[in-house]
């Protein structure tokens, strides 16, 4: 079977997905379907909505898609937001943390049309405050660095702690109700799709029920 599937897939993901998700996923992969090449694009969900529909990308790794009839939206798993926090900030030697105790904090998001920044602002309006925005960016790697600078405190994804930075921040869960966000495939929904990509779908759905297995076990 892996040598009969063949061919090019054009892979969009998330900034805030891709580097942290899709480097073990491929490796895996091309040890099965060592014939297939895969392209990825790395855009905001809207940009990855758009590339489906215009036949640029024949799938796509995104969160909290709106809902769109032209658009199939294949649910993967859902992961926690982590709260990161300067070293030397008074919440770190707090035994609990409450989102309460965030609303008088400066945050650092990610920039306007990135949903992770939406989903953090969204975490705290649902807990009664709007967050005070002090900066934002376009990289988790670099909002992972104002953290260090002492600039602020953030929500970044649990899946980016792997490659994140020790020295100088601190991750914690938050009590209560904690912030999380929704990962899915997204594929055309009117366009057949190649055996390849049908084999990348089907393999990334499989990884995930694998790995969630294992977690029970």
């Amino acid at each position: 079977m892996g040598g009969q599937v063949r061919g090019k897939i054009l892979l969009g993901a998330l900034p805030t997905i891709a580097p942290y998700f899709l480097p073990n996923t491929i490796r895996s992969f091309r040890t099965k379907y060592p014939g297939v090449e895969l392209i990825i694009h790395e855009e905001t969900t809207q940009q990855l909505l758009r590339g489906l529909e215009e036949k640029e990308l024949d799938l796509a790794l995104l969160s909290d898609a709106p809902p769109n009839s032209r658009i199939e939206i294949r649910q993967l798993f859902s992961e926690e937001l982590l709260l990161c926090l300067p070293a030397a900030h008074p919440l770190v030697d707090q035994k609990k943390v409450v989102a309460s105790n965030l609303q008088h904090e400066k945050f650092i998001l990610m920039q306007d049309g990135h949903c992770l920044g939406a989903q953090a602002q969204q975490f705290c309006e649902t807990k009664g405050f709007h967050p005070e925005i002090s900066c934002r960016s376009a990289q988790i790697g670099t909002v992972l660095a104002m953290v260090q600078a002492g600039l602020g405190i953030s929500l970044i994804p649990e899946m980016a702690l792997a490659g994140a930075p020790r020295d100088g921040i601190v991750y914690r869960s938050l009590d209560g109700i904690r912030p999380r966000r929704i990962l899915a495939l997204a594929l055309p929904g009117q366009r057949k799709s190649s055996l390849c990509v049908i084999e990348f779908a089907k393999f990334v759905r499989s990884q995930r029920r694998e790995a969630a297995r294992s977690r029970t076990m």
